[in-house]
């Protein structure tokens, strides 16, 4: 920039308008607004006080200018405690972005313990026929000692089992179904 561009304000912005079309992989944070075009129809934000609400990337600044031709973007909704209880991750661009179809939309669902705080169960794509979900046991300590997968939420597959020893660390380690120690 010179000292003439600066002085110029149809200068200064045809120049700030050149150089933001020159960026790349930009991604913009909103805290406490839950991103409208999507409230009510195909998401309900909660409790968004002082929290990230949504993130984008967009690929280059003429993406970011249009503002509806992000790469990606993430939108959140918590619960009172403030943990991530929902997740909606949007993709347009790649193998998921189709945006024929909400397809290209893939939501993240956590249930938490309400008094450790630990994560009891994760579901993606709940419902879905690209569901997935992952369930956590924990002992009277809070430490992890099952975690099991399933495609339904009906039958499960033992995926890790975990011992302590008596005065607090871990003893022993199970993966799997070939059940492989360490």
């Amino acid at each position: 920039m010179t000292d003439l561009v600066s002085r110029s304000e149809s200068a200064l912005d045809t120049w700030i308008a050149n150089v933001a079309s020159s960026k790349e992989q930009i991604t913009i944070t909103s805290y406490d607004l839950p991103h409208t075009p999507l409230e009510g129809y195909l998401w309900n934000a909660e409790n968004l006080r002082n929290r990230v609400s949504w993130s984008a990337v967009y690929n280059t600044g003429a993406q970011l200018q249009d503002g509806y031709d992000r790469a990606s973007a993430t939108y959140y909704s918590y619960d009172v405690h403030g943990n991530v209880k929902e997740l909606l991750q949007e993709f347009n661009s790649g193998i998921t972005g189709d945006n024929s179809t909400l397809g290209h939309y893939k939501k993240i669902a956590y249930n938490y313990d309400l008094i450790s705080g630990k994560v009891n169960t994760v579901s993606f794509n709940p419902g879905q026929p690209d569901a997935y979900y992952h369930r956590y046991s924990y002992d009277a300590e809070n430490r992890i000692t099952d975690v099991e997968t399933s495609r339904d939420s009906l039958f499960w597959d033992h995926d890790a089992f975990y011992q302590y020893y008596k005065y607090g660390p871990l003893a022993r380690t199970v993966l799997g179904q070939q059940q492989v120690q360490g």
